[in-house]
């Protein structure tokens, strides 16, 4: 091979791969940090979706039996407990859950629960004022979030 032939070649530098690698690199860290962005606002929805349905589920039993559910077993087995068939049903794979009867909610999913399963925390205001519905969010700064069914009183 000659002098000349070699300079006719054509390709990249390391340098000029390098500064592609570089922007790939940067551009795939801004997705990510996007995306996961997302999932959490996604999450947070549908935690305070959750809780808004747990909140007119506790509605529905106070329509029927004059009181609101106080006891985690009230809310997941209301046809057990109140002897009634309710009018509205709990949302799938949600666990209703009294304080004390779980660990604090944490900055995860919330309590260690079954395999896809959700958790929130229900603090009875009184039988006729109402609940609060605790949820993680996990935007803030690591406090749950509540939903209030009812009215007067202090939970």
């Amino acid at each position: 091979m000659n002098l000349q032939t070699i300079k006719n070649q054509k390709g990249f530098t390391i340098v000029e791969l390098l500064i592609v690698v570089v922007v790939i690199g940067i551009l795939a860290a801004i997705t990510i940090v996007a995306f996961t962005g997302i999932q959490n606002n996604a999450r947070n929805s549908e935690r305070q979706s959750d809780a808004s349905s747990i909140a007119k589920f506790a509605e529905a039993i106070n329509a029927q039996v004059g009181r609101y559910p106080q006891t985690a077993a009230e809310f997941n087995n209301p046809a057990t407990e109140f002897s009634i068939t309710p009018s509205a049903t709990l949302p799938d794979n949600i666990t209703v859950s009294t304080p004390g009867t779980i660990p604090a909610i944490t900055n995860t999913n919330g309590p260690a629960v079954a395999s896809g399963e959700k958790t929130y925390i229900v603090e009875p205001c009184g039988a006729n004022n109402g609940v609060e519905v605790h949820y993680f969010d996990p935007r803030g700064s690591g406090v749950a979030t509540s939903v209030r069914a009812g009215s007067g009183g202090s939970c």
